[in-house]
């Protein structure tokens, strides 16, 4: 009998080494929608394994974010969906927390994602400003900074506010 080999990619075992090991007060990413918290697990031959679809997006993802800094803990996590053209309105929106959650682990942006690191989390649908696909704007706060304008931030998208603004950053989709 031959032997197939399972349906899905490399998994990530542990956090990735980081290419930038300053901390910061604010960090604003933009990414393509996750898979579904539902989606992430499969069994196969007995065992249950990482979805391949789940393993595509973190790799997706983690390649860009080893280079974001890491941000100071505790720390607030704002979820903003943006439901453009492929949003699903039947969609659970608690479903993108968990992969959110571990992409922002696993890439060393978050030490870990208990609750002494992440003291907060807020998630949020938002219409799109014109029309564009959808995607998910994930801002992470230091909680204690009390921060200014003055202070250390790291924005990944080019004109970010509280709830997205203009989103122009170009979004990666995940294969399908």
């Amino acid at each position: 009998m031959k032997s197939f080999p399972p349906p899905h990619g490399p998994t990530v075992k542990k956090p990735i080494k980081r290419k930038n090991k300053k901390k910061v007060d604010e960090i604003t990413l933009t990414l393509s929608l996750p898979p579904s918290a539902n989606s992430i697990w499969r069994s196969f031959r007995g065992r249950v394994v990482k979805s391949y679809r789940y393993c595509q997006w973190l790799k997706l993802n983690l390649a860009e974010l080893i280079y974001i800094p890491q941000i100071k803990i505790p720390a607030e996590i704002q979820i903003t969906a943006v439901t453009g053209k492929g949003w699903r309105t039947n969609r659970d929106i608690d479903n993108l927390v968990k992969p959110l959650m571990d992409l922002l682990k696993h890439s060393g942006i978050i030490e870990d994602d208990n609750s002494r690191i992440v003291k907060k989390i807020t998630i949020q649908t938002q219409e799109p400003q014109f029309n564009q696909e959808a995607c998910v704007c994930v801002r992470v706060t230091h909680l204690g900074s009390g921060r200014t304008d003055g202070e250390r931030s790291h924005d990944r998208t080019e004109n970010s506010s509280n709830n997205c603004g203009n989103l122009e950053t170009p979004i990666r989709k995940h294969p399908e």
